[in-house]
């Protein structure tokens, strides 16, 4: 330290002290904690280089008890995310169920469409999960069997569900335990996507739990549920222009709404008419189905022109 102490001279502070952090105040405070009224009462071997030791035990003393209370809080915020995570990984249950299948239509062995697998629940396709993945969500190994033997694991697209076969099915309180269980494999993204995306609501963020879970990705090097072919989607029956993923280009801003989500989902919902059944494809009907509707809120575009 360049400064003196000493009996009788008053503390010279320096800039570099005051970089540190120690004011004349701060020294003075540290001579009066050691006992002495101030600097003229201090003993000459009281020095600066005392007094800033006396300082620095009182600050480690403060530090340490921040550590302790920044601890308690970092804990508080982690249970406070898992608490979000769990409120968000019920909207995303809730959605599976309603976008996805319910215990009426999905509680055995179906076939959502001519190019999926067999399939159990929301989305359990035998050609993306395993048996063994099933088992873990709880599916019971009557049901199983069952798939074993429509050679679902082996055929693929190709399995086929026997027109007369008595189908084996999930009790409520079974498929209640795998739509748990699908949606809870998503709680660490469910609470990335919170943080990440701070004005999006808990609905939207179910339905990005949803759409990824619908499409497997946000984004894809091919044509796909959330990618599309630009021409595509101005309205042409057309696989030309360059592949866009709309929803992959909206999560590149952190402050996107509710309102984005939605427009992002019109623009590829659009894409799909020229297609097939058009309007009541399947594929339109899933993104018809938000309830994110009834939360709009400013879009980005609208914003950028206030």
């Amino acid at each position: 330290m360049a400064t003196s102490f000493g009996l009788g001279i008053e503390p010279n502070i320096t800039e570099q002290d005051i970089d540190l952090g120690y004011s004349q105040e701060d020294l003075q405070k540290a001579v009066q904690d050691a006992g002495y009224f101030d600097s003229l009462d201090a003993p000459e071997e009281f020095s600066n280089a005392g007094a800033i030791s006396q300082l620095e035990q009182d600050l480690m003393s403060d530090t340490l008890l921040r550590d302790v209370l920044g601890e308690e809080e970092a804990l508080g915020k982690r249970n406070l995310a898992a608490m979000s995570g769990d409120i968000l990984v019920d909207g995303f249950k809730k959605n599976l169920i309603d976008f996805e299948g319910n215990y009426g239509d999905a509680s055995f062995a179906h076939k959502p469409s001519l190019g999926s697998g067999i399939t159990i629940a929301q989305g359990l396709d035998a050609i993306g999960s395993s048996r063994a993945k099933m088992k873990s969500y709880g599916v019971p190994e009557r049901v199983l069997l069952q798939l074993d033997g429509f050679d679902a694991f082996t055929k693929g697209k190709d399995a086929v569900i026997p027109k007369n076969a008595s189908l084996e099915r999930l009790t409520r309180k079974e498929f209640d335990t795998v739509s748990k269980n699908i949606a809870k494999e998503q709680k660490d993204t469910a609470i990335d996507l919170r943080r990440d995306y701070p004005q999006i609501s808990d609905k939207g963020v179910g339905i990005l739990l949803s759409l990824k879970h619908w499409a497997g990705s946000y984004k894809s090097g091919k044509e796909s549920k959330l990618t599309r072919w630009s021409d595509n989607l101005a309205g042409q029956k057309s696989e030309t222009g360059v592949l866009v993923s709309p929803i992959k280009d909206i999560l590149d801003n952190p402050e996107i709404t509710d309102q984005d989500l939605i427009d992002g989902m019109d623009y590829i919902r659009r894409s799909y008419v020229p297609w097939g059944e058009g309007k009541d494809s399947l594929r339109y009907q899933t993104l018809v189905i938000s309830d994110l509707s009834q939360c709009r809120t400013p879009s980005l575009a609208t914003r950028s022109m206030e």
